[in-house]
């Protein structure tokens, strides 16, 4: 292209905003247009998983979501009496196999958290364009031609751009200009009444849940802000009409829990929620990209929706931003359906058996040949604990795109057994594909007092991490060497190469001059595996050779193991072409 366009994203929720944010932290300029004229007000898909908060602590935003939340609570489920509760955790953390930055979810409010990522759009310089109705477009070769309407005068506006991302939502437009089909099935009978309440006379320590999810039930759930809850309602003996003002919610709240002396004394929104689970068949048509709910709707039991939706405009972002910088080809963009994909079929299945728990199970339908089951054709009746039990798998820290045709795996007793296993639930062994886990390490200054980090701080959505574990300094010599193979990508800050040395190397050892030039430039970084823990999560202990290559890709995922840097080589070389031949 002799002119380079902006992205046009269309639609300002979360996954409009992130790869908004993500796209100009890449160098690539961005308009973002959003049909309504006032932002969403509210709480909706309030849980942010471990893996989501790695993912945005790419761009900066991770401690500010931190700031407006809470941890998971536990949950109270009320006897009939609406007094004598049993309470326990609903959801089960990550546990100690590694460090973790974040080990557990986050509870936020979506308006609120949206609100601090139009803060960080604001930063980069560009905002969010309301009351601007993407209405057609028409893609070349070269560029996509929208058409916007302005909503408020009623004139419309032609807007070339290179690419054009779809975070519309479930009803959006994109889709059905592209037709894709939308797999799945909507269960009108599956209904949730939500919004956002303030209330007195709770404690805000636990989730409160009165009533069977089974039949009727209703819950309150503490959010960070004053006296602000969540109020959720579900059950299929909930009455035909749902109430939406004060009034009406105050007597379906008393007439489930019994309960006089908890007053709810203010709505700030309310809506009824109805099962729509849904997949496209592909997440693109040439320039066009669908992102979040454009692309899936899911049951919101599970909280992973919102979540696949920011991992989707994180996967697309940095690869949009390589094809868009000339370092890589058209082809690349394919490898977004090919690793997503198969992703959002398992979250759907995941998501939607937690949903048939509180629902019961529907007939066989067009979604099952995409999540590759059947419904079972038995129900058992389910606790409120069942239902709201939320097993390690849904963080997210499993899932993988290991049969990606960008992802090298050189190790021959790693290699993939062929069958795909999206939320990592099979296979325990580190692979090519898989996230790359954290580890605390010790970063070394040439003159300075080494401090002590992580690997997760060193990860740069802007550029390749390649980390290099070599046996000891005297080791550094050959790694100097074998770094002029890839000095273009060094000399294009496309990569930035992490020399890890083992536990207990003595870092005032001298270093060569070229060497201690590239530390001090930037080029290479010097950590020691303070506790030898980087090389145990990273599965290095079964490797042979003593010297081995590990390449982090932008979006914090192992692009390729491998065991000297022609490896590494062989890695950028796939990239830019988009795939293995």
């Amino acid at each position: 292209m002799s002119v380079r366009l902006p992205v046009l994203v269309v639609g300002a929720g979360p996954t409009g905003l992130i790869s908004a944010i993500s796209l100009l932290k890449n160098g690539v300029p961005v308009r973002i247009i959003e049909k309504r004229e006032t932002f969403h007000g509210g709480i909706r898909g309030s849980g942010v998983t471990p893996r989501t908060l790695e993912v945005l602590s790419l761009i900066d935003v991770a401690q500010d979501v931190i700031d407006s939340s809470t941890a998971p609570l536990d949950f109270s489920s009320y006897e009939a009496d609406g007094h004598t509760a049993k309470s326990a955790p609903w959801a089960e953390g990550a546990g100690t196999a590694q460090y973790y930055a974040f080990p557990e979810a986050r509870i936020v409010s979506q308006a609120e958290f949206e609100a601090l990522l139009r803060k960080h759009l604001g930063n980069l310089g560009a905002s969010v364009e309301t009351g601007k109705e993407l209405i057609g477009f028409e893609q070349s070769d070269e560029k996509v031609m929208a058409r916007i309407l302005d909503t408020s005068t009623g004139n419309e506006e032609t807007f070339l751009c290179s690419f054009l991302v779809g975070a519309d939502g479930a009803k959006g437009r994109i889709r059905r200009i592209l037709e894709i089909p939308f797999v799945g099935q909507t269960r009108e009978e599956d209904r949730v009444l939500s919004g956002n309440v303030n209330v007195t006379g709770l404690d805000k320590e636990h989730w409160h849940m009165w009533g069977k999810m089974t039949q009727a039930a209703i819950g309150l759930r503490p959010m960070k802000t004053g006296s602000l809850f969540q109020m959720q309602a579900l059950g299929h003996e909930l009455p035909a009409s749902l109430p939406t003002d004060l009034e009406g919610i105050r007597k379906l709240f008393q007439s489930i829990s019994h309960r006089d002396d908890i007053l709810i004394h203010d709505v700030e929104w309310v809506t009824e929620w109805r099962a729509n689970i849904r997949m496209c068949e592909k997440f693109n048509k040439e320039r066009v990209f669908l992102v979040g709910d454009a692309a899936h709707c899911h049951s919101l039991f599970g909280g992973q929706g919102m979540n696949s939706g920011i991992q989707d405009a994180m996967n697309l972002s940095w690869k949009l931003a390589l094809v868009y910088h000339g370092r890589a080809s058209m082809e690349l963009l394919n490898t977004y359906n090919e690793e997503r994909v198969p992703v959002i079929a398992e979250m759907l299945n995941l998501s939607s058996n937690i949903h048939y728990l509180a629902f019961g199970k529907p007939a066989k339908s067009a979604l099952d040949g995409a999540l590759g089951g059947e419904a079972a054709a038995e129900e058992k009746q389910a606790t409120n604990q069942d239902v709201m039990h939320r097993p390690k798998v849904l963080l997210q820290l499993g899932v993988n795109c290991r049969w990606s045709p960008i992802v090298l795996e050189t190790r021959a007793d790693a290699s993939a057994s062929g069958a795909k296993d999206p939320y990592g639930q099979e296979t325990a062994r580190l692979r090519a594909g898989d996230r790359a886990p954290n580890a605390l390490v010790t970063s070394v200054h040439l003159a300075a007092t080494p401090e002590s980090t992580t690997l997760h701080k060193l990860f740069d959505m802007h550029r390749h991490i390649v980390m290099v574990f070599v046996p000891g300094v005297n080791a550094l010599g050959r790694l100097l060497k074998e770094l002029e193979d890839i000095h273009d990508l060094l000399d294009a800050e496309a990569v930035r190469v992490v020399a890890i040395l083992p536990k207990g190397t003595d870092h005032s050892s001298s270093l060569s001059r070229q060497l201690s030039e590239d530390v001090t430039a930037g080029k290479v970084q010097l950590l020691v595996d303070k506790d030898a823990e980087v090389r145990r999560v990273y599965d290095l202990d079964a490797v042979g050779a003593a010297f081995t290559y590990v390449v982090v890709r932008p979006d914090g995922v192992i692009g390729s193991f491998a065991g000297d840097v022609s490896g590494v080589r062989k890695y950028f070389e796939v990239l830019k072409a988009g795939g293995r031949p």
